[in-house]
């Protein structure tokens, strides 16, 4: 019951721009903003052992984000949040690259076996690099979505475009993953 609470909590936060749009067609700006609370609270309460600080605050932001729509009676502020995600990960990515290690050099050995060659810590670091710039445009493309002003073109970036956007550049890294360490193990 609590893995089936996870998943769907998860969906949902996923569907974010749907869920507005949706609601925005039959209800008004204040019962969507309720609606989302309910489901950031939700997420914090199912999913409080399984998240790290940067999530939990990630989702009162977007408490506080619905919370000022209400106030204002106007959508802009909740239509900030896949922004506000956008810039987190974007800081949070940054922030490692001056660190000792890398995020996805730390991500990279702990789910290798064997300790990482000098050539793959390297590697992900430049990974590290690549998602930074990614979530950079990321976030300029989401709040681009939020100047226009069409909702339509919000949900579509922000609940589509970008999902495909991040699908490809995983599998882009995972092809070039392949390329380099074929290379890497044909002059060891």
């Amino acid at each position: 019951m609590k893995s089936l609470a996870k998943f769907f909590i998860i969906l949902v936060i996923i569907l974010y721009p749907f869920i507005i749009f949706a609601g925005l067609s039959s209800l008004s700006i204040k019962y969507v903003s309720l609606i989302v609370i309910l489901i950031f609270i939700l997420r914090l309460l199912i999913l409080r052992k399984d998240s790290n600080i940067t999530w939990k605050l990630i989702t009162i932001v977007g408490i506080i984000l619905a919370v000022v729509t209400i106030l204002i009676n106007n959508i802009t502020a909740m239509l900030l949040y896949p922004v506000f995600v956008n810039v987190s990960l974007l800081c949070i990515f940054c922030y490692s690259l001056f660190q000792e290690k890398s995020l996805i050099t730390k991500l990279a050995i702990r789910m290798s076996k064997e300790p990482l060659p000098m050539y793959a810590i390297k590697y992900t670091w430049y990974v590290t690099f690549a998602w930074c710039i990614f979530f950079a445009i990321n976030a300029s493309i989401s709040i681009l979505s939020v100047i226009i002003g069409s909702i339509k073109i919000w949900t579509l970036y922000n609940g589509f475009i970008s999902y495909i956007l991040i699908g490809s550049m995983m599998l882009i890294e995972i092809i070039i993953r392949t390329i380099v360490r074929r290379h890497f193990e044909r002059i060891a």
